[in-house]
């Protein structure tokens, strides 16, 4: 992608160490992630981050012709992670999974 261009992806939000997903949240990105990589999303609606931790990038895209493909949605795998600067409906969710039995990673200690 050049510049400002941006793609559409889906985040497919699964438990930790994956799993079905749970849900799903549409954006447009200008660069995408790589597996290990963390996403962070500021709330629309209150203060603080939701944090991910990116697991799996999935390319889905179908045959054209014989011989082409084109590719027309980046599907992230993320999962939850704990992060200092969570919203309170991130924090909720966090431990939503810990009440299932679920080990939630905590993101790097950084300056960032």
């Amino acid at each position: 992608m050049k510049g400002d261009e941006t793609r559409k992806a889906y985040l497919a939000i699964v438990p930790p160490d994956g799993g079905e997903m749970d849900y799903q949240i549409e954006t447009d990105l200008i660069t995408i992630p790589k597996s290990g990589e963390y996403l962070y999303l500021s709330e629309h609606i209150e203060t603080g981050l939701r944090a991910f931790l990116v697991r799996n990038v999935f390319h889905q895209g179908k045959m054209v012709k014989e011989g082409k493909a084109t590719i027309e949605s980046i599907i992230l795998e993320v999962e939850f992670i704990e992060h200092p600067l969570q919203s309170e409906s991130h924090k909720q969710s966090v431990e939503m999974y810990k009440a299932r039995g679920y080990k939630v990673k905590e993101a790097l200690a950084t300056a960032y």
